[in-house]
């Protein structure tokens, strides 16, 4: 049995962890609601909207071949895709990166996946049709995208085999608070959430560079302290 020395050592190390990395139930009460109108939400959460607006930014962006919102729209789904080798297929308000293909060739009637999966046009109709029902929405009607696929860099892919790395810088009042940079290095057929990949190692095989970390701006932004 552990002695009452070394547990209360460890209770010690964990209390002043705890100041170090910011919850995501921390996070969403103390700066995601208090600071964002309730309004723009549907906007944020939709990835379409999002496009239309940092587009005009002049923010580059996967040009966007097709959107689905309606079940018959599917009719057409074979000459819609026939042109392409590769794109990837999402969903426009998925939560975690769920429901998420990225198609990178095909092999006679079948389209292959980064990961070498095979998929059948009846495949890809069946998964189109889950995200319109909202399997990856938490239940809400949805979109599904086609979209042209990102390529990185050859020198990324050293750090990034398995899948596109990227950066995300947060911002709180317009001062940028945060940043990491996510690094898929095992192989996975579909990705997880954001959340569970910052840490180096986890169940899900993915793994990040940094958690969210505590930062003085935050803490002056905080509006629970």
């Amino acid at each position: 049995m552990k002695s009452l020395a070394y547990l209360f050592k460890q209770w010690r190390t964990v209390r002043r962890n705890q100041g170090q990395v910011l919850s995501m139930n921390e996070r969403n009460l103390h700066y995601v609601y208090p600071h964002n109108q309730r309004s723009d939400y549907p906007v944020a959460d939709n990835k379409l909207l999002t496009k239309d607006i940092v587009r005009e930014l002049g923010v580059p962006t996967p040009q966007t071949f097709f959107a689905y919102s309606y079940f018959y729209e599917l009719r057409n789904l074979q000459a819609d895709l026939q042109q392409y080798t590769d794109f990837v297929i999402k969903p426009a308000s998925g939560s975690g990166g769920g429901g998420i293909i990225v198609i990178a060739g095909r092999q006679g009637d079948c389209w292959t996946s980064v990961g070498g999966t095979l998929y059948t046009l009846q495949d890809l109709r069946k998964h189109i049709t889950d995200i319109i029902f909202g399997v990856y929405s938490f239940g809400l009607h949805d979109q599904a995208i086609i979209e042209s696929r990102v390529v990185q860099h050859s020198e990324i892919d050293l750090l990034s085999p398995f899948g596109l790395a990227d950066v995300r810088l947060i911002l709180c009042r317009h001062e940028p608070v945060l940043a990491m940079m996510r690094l898929a290095y095992t192989h996975r057929r579909y990705p997880t959430s954001l959340i569970q990949r910052r840490n180096s190692t986890n169940s899900s095989g993915y793994g990040s560079t940094v958690a969210e970390s505590a930062n003085p701006l935050l803490e002056r932004y905080s509006t629970n302290r």
